[in-house]
This record gives C-alpha cells, structure tokens and sequence, in this order.
C-alpha cells in the first residue's frame, strides 16, 4: 500500500483550497483588498454542481476557490449552515485514470466526477479519504 501511495503523491501537484462563501462578491472584495484585483481570476457557473466559483492567486500556483452555492443547492447550503465553510483541496494530475485507480485501491471513496467549466471542461472527480476529507483531482 506504501508504494501506491508514493505513486499517487509523484502524480499530484497541490492546485488548491476550496472554501464555501455565502456571497461570492463579497469574498472577491474582501480577498481583492488581500492580494489585488489582478489576483481574482474570471468568474465560472459550474451548472452540473450548481455553483458558482473563482479563484484567487495566493502565491505561484496556489488558490483558494471561492464556491458559492446557487439557489436551491441544498447540499452545499447545508455545509453552510452549520458554519462549516472548508471544503475540499484540489490537486492536478498528470495522469488522471492512473491517480483515479490508485486513490480507489488505496480506500478513498468516489464521489463525482465532471467535465469542469472552471479548467477549460477538463475532468474533476472528487473523493473522499477515511478521515472523511474531501479531495479533488483535475486532469492536467
């Protein structure tokens, strides 16, 4: 198991942290006062999650995503009211079957996957590990 687990991590570069905000354009104020304008990048309506993202540039190649739930979203909304606002860490992959394989045979749980509006309709699965963390992988 200790080698599979080698293998996922040499396939994986940390993209990002994604975070769950009531108002969107209030976070994308808030983090502009932070780290600039030029730091936000364009806004994405992921339809098939019903929310709506962006992310903002903390340093080289590391985001935070801002994810705000569009109306009738009940499952994110939930997260929400019960003041959990964490959500996920996304990572790139360089190869997307291989990692998806290795993260299944080493007991991480398939959640969904999607073809993503916010990496150019690139594939996102999610999942998650034993200690109920959410993780997603985006094909590079």
């Amino acid at each position: 198991m200790i080698s599979l687990i080698h293998n996922i991590n040499k396939s994986l570069k940390f993209h990002h942290t994604g975070v769950l905000v009531n108002n969107l354009q209030e976070s994308i104020l808030n983090y502009s006062l932070l780290f600039g304008a030029q730091a936000i990048s364009k806004i994405h309506d992921i339809k098939s999650q019903q929310i709506t993202v962006c992310f903002v540039k903390i340093s080289d190649d590391v985001y935070l995503e801002l994810i705000q739930p569009n109306e009738g979203n009940t499952n994110y909304d939930k997260f929400l009211k019960k003041g959990i606002n964490f959500y996920h860490i996304g990572f790139k992959c360089f190869d997307f079957e291989k990692t998806f394989e290795n993260l299944l045979k080493n007991d991480f749980r398939h959640i969904s996957t999607l073809c993503s509006e916010a990496f150019d309709n690139k594939r996102c699965a999610f999942f998650m590990s034993n200690e109920l963390h959410v993780i997603e992988i985006i094909e590079e």
